[in-house]
């Protein structure tokens, strides 16, 4: 690394590390990739992977199987997007037919959550019925799945 190659290779360069060294190592190689070394990184860590790659490649059976940038795989696929809305009244129904698109819905202390396929439309008529409600939004979260969830989906390990 001292000679600041143009191309470096990781083989899981993170494994067996504790947490701060692994901390130190990310920073690391961040500081190499802002200098313009191109990093091949071999990891099982799909956190690890989504936090420092630009692109990634999912191998199956010794074959590329997936690739794109990790916001790019995430938004992709069968995964679905998970909703959580907080209104003030704490009116809105938890039922998986109660907004279009929506597969599951629970409710988990304050918050009332939505899995969607659609986040557009499902989104949209959860605001226009806390509208329609006169009610008011105190917080809404929408997590996309994982790297990890869509890598379980593509190599159907999940």
């Amino acid at each position: 690394v001292m000679h600041g190659p143009r191309v470096l290779f990781l083989d899981e360069p993170t494994a067996g590390l504790d947490v701060g060294t692994r901390s130190e190592l990310h920073n690391m190689i961040k500081e190499l990739q802002e200098k313009g070394t191109t990093i091949i990184l071999a990891t099982h860590d799909m956190a690890e992977a989504e936090n420092l790659a630009d692109r990634v490649a999912i191998l199956l059976n010794g074959r590329i199987a997936k690739t794109g940038a990790p916001l790019e795989i995430t938004a992709t696929g069968a995964g679905l997007t998970k909703i959580s809305v907080r209104t003030v009244a704490s009116n809105l129904p938890v039922s998986a037919d109660a907004f279009p698109n929506v597969s599951y819905a629970k409710a988990k202390e304050d918050y009332q959550i939505y899995y969607s396929q659609d986040i557009g439309s499902t989104i949209s008529a959860v605001i226009s019925f806390i509208d329609d409600h006169n009610d008011s939004l105190i917080d809404l979260r929408v997590e996309r799945p994982s790297l990890e969830d869509r890598f379980l989906e593509i190599t159907n390990t999940g």
